[in-house]
C-alpha cells in the first residue's frame, strides 16, 4: 500500500515538475512581500492608536471628525422632524462644545493622551446615552394631560362613550410633539441604523481604551497622601515605581484585597516595612513583594486571616519568614531568589496549600531540609545575575 501511494504521487507530479516548483516559489515570494507590509501596517497602526504613538493626535482628530459628522447628521434630522427648540438648541450647543474640544486637543498639548480619550468618551456617552434620556425626560415633563378630569368621565359616563378616549382630552399639538420626540429615538431607516450603530461603536472603542489604560508613575518614592481618604481601596499595584517607604496610614485601608509592590532593578526600592503592617487587613488575599534588596524582615501575618497567595522574590537580605499560624487559607507560596533565607517556619498550619515554589539560590541544600548537605544541588550554585556566590557548609 505504501508503494502504491509513492507511485501515485510520483506519477502525479512527475509530469509537472516545473509547475510545482513555480507555485512553491510563488508562495514563498508572496510571503516575503506580505510580511514586510504587515509589519509596516502594524507599526503605522501603533503609531496612530497607542497612547505614546507619534501620530496619535492625527488619529484622535480623525475619530473626532467622524463623531462631529455623525452628530451633524443627527442635528439635521432633529431640524427636519421639527423637534422642540429646547432639544434642538441644546444639541447644537453640545455639537459646538464637542468641536471646540477637538480644536483644543489638536492645537494644544494641555492634556495627556488618556485625558483626551476620556474627554472624547464623555462626549460620546452624552450623544449615545444621555441625549435620548433627556428626550424622554422632556416628553414626560412637557406633555400635559388632565388625568383627574379623564377619570371623572370614566366614572360618570357609560361604556362606549366618545369621552372615554384619552386622546380627546389631550392637546393635539402636544400629542404631535410627543410623537415627534419619540419617533426621533426610533430606527426608521437605513441611515438611522448606520448612524446609531456607528456612534455606539465609537463610544465602545473609546471606553475600552479608557478601561485598558495603565498609568504608571516611574518615580513614586512615597504614596500620595490623597490615597489615605480612599477607605474602600481594594487593590494597590506599584510596579517599577522606586517606592522607598510605605506610610503607616496604609493600615487604615481595611478593605484592601491585593497588595503588590514590585521594585526596579538597580534602585534602592523599599528600605523597610512599617511595624505591624499586616495587623488589620481582614480582606487581604494577595501579597506580592519583589526586588527589594534592603528589606530584611517581613512583619507578622497576624491580621490577614484570608490570605491566599504570598509571593516573595529577590529579597536578598531576608533571613526568615513570619509564622504561618494565622494564615490557614494560604494556598499559594512562592519564594524566589532569597539566598540568605536560612529556614522556613512550621508549615503544618498550611492545610490548604496547593502550590509551593522555592527557586534558587537558597540554603535549602545544606540546612537539613533535603537531608545530607549537597553543595552540587542547583539551590547551592552561584547566581551571577544577583551577585550571589555559591553556597557553603553551615557553621556548626
Amino acid at each position: 500500500m505504501l508503494f502504491w501511494r509513492d507511485k501515485l504521487f510520483g506519477s502525479a507530479f512527475s509530469g509537472h515538475p516545473s509547475t510545482f516548483t513555480t507555485s512553491r516559489r510563488g508562495r514563498v515570494s508572496w510571503l516575503n512581500s506580505f510580511i514586510p507590509r504587515y509589519r509596516l501596517f502594524r507599526n503605522l497602526y501603533e503609531d496612530l492608536t497607542a497612547y505614546e504613538g507619534k501620530n496619535r493626535k492625527k488619529w484622535n482628530a480623525f475619530l473626532k471628525l467622524v463623531d462631529i459628522a455623525m452628530e451633524t447628521v443627527m442635528l439635521r434630522q432633529l431640524l427636519q422632524n421639527g423637534s422642540p427648540m429646547v432639544l434642538t438648541y441644546g444639541f447644537a450647543g453640545f455639537l459646538a462644545a464637542n468641536a471646540l474640544s477637538c480644536a483644543i486637543n489638536v492645537l494644544t498639548d494641555r492634556f495627556s493622551a488618556l485625558t483626551e480619550v476620556f474627554i472624547d468618551s464623555i462626549f460620546d456617552l452624552s450623544a449615545v446615552v444621555l441625549f435620548p434620556i433627556g428626550v424622554l425626560l422632556y416628553c414626560y415633563y412637557d406633555f400635559d394631560f388632565d388625568r383627574e378630569v379623564y377619570l371623572t368621565y370614566l366614572e360618570k359616563l357609560p361604556s362606549g362613550s366618545f369621552e372615554h378616549l384619552a386622546r380627546s382630552f389631550a392637546s393635539p399639538s402636544k400629542i404631535a410633539l410627543f410623537r415627534v420626540n419619540f419617533d426621533s429615538l426610533r430606527i426608521t431607516s437605513v441611515l438611522d441604523f448606520m448612524l446609531r450603530i456607528s456612534m455606539n461603536l465609537t463610544f465602545c472603542y473609546r471606553f475600552e481604551r479608557v478601561l485598558e489604560a495603565l498609568v504608571i508613575n516611574r518615580q513614586l518614592l512615597e504614596l500620595p497622601e490623597e490615597l489615605r481618604r480612599c477607605g474602600n481601596l481594594r487593590v494597590i499595584y506599584l510596579m517599577y515605581t522606586s517606592t522607598q517607604r510605605i506610610p503607616s496610614w496604609i493600615k487604615e485601608l481595611h478593605h484592601l484585597e491585593t497588595l503588590q509592590i514590585e521594585g526596579k532593578y538597580g534602585n534602592s526600592n523599599l528600605l523597610d516595612l512599617p511595624e505591624d503592617l499586616f495587623g488589620n487587613f481582614p480582606r487581604l488575599t494577595t501579597i506580592h513583594l519583589g526586588v527589594h534588596e534592603n528589606v530584611d524582615h517581613i512583619q507578622p501575618l497576624t491580621g490577614v486571616p484570608n490570605l491566599q497567595s504570598l509571593s516573595l522574590a529577590w529579597l536578598t537580605k531576608l533571613r526568615e519568614l513570619p509564622s504561618f499560624q494565622h494564615v490557614p487559607k494560604l494556598g499559594r507560596l512562592i519564594l524566589s531568589l532569597m539566598p540568605n533565607m536560612e529556614q522556613l517556619p512550621d508549615m503544618s498550619p498550611l492545610q490548604n496549600l496547593i502550590e509551593f515554589v522555592l527557586l534558587r539560590p537558597n540554603h535549602i541544600c545544606c540546612n537539613g531540609f533535603m537531608g545530607l548537605c549537597n553543595l552540587s544541588h542547583i539551590s547551592c550554585q552561584s547566581y551571577p545575575l544577583a551577585k550571589v556566590p555559591a553556597g557553603n557548609l553551615p557553621d556548626e
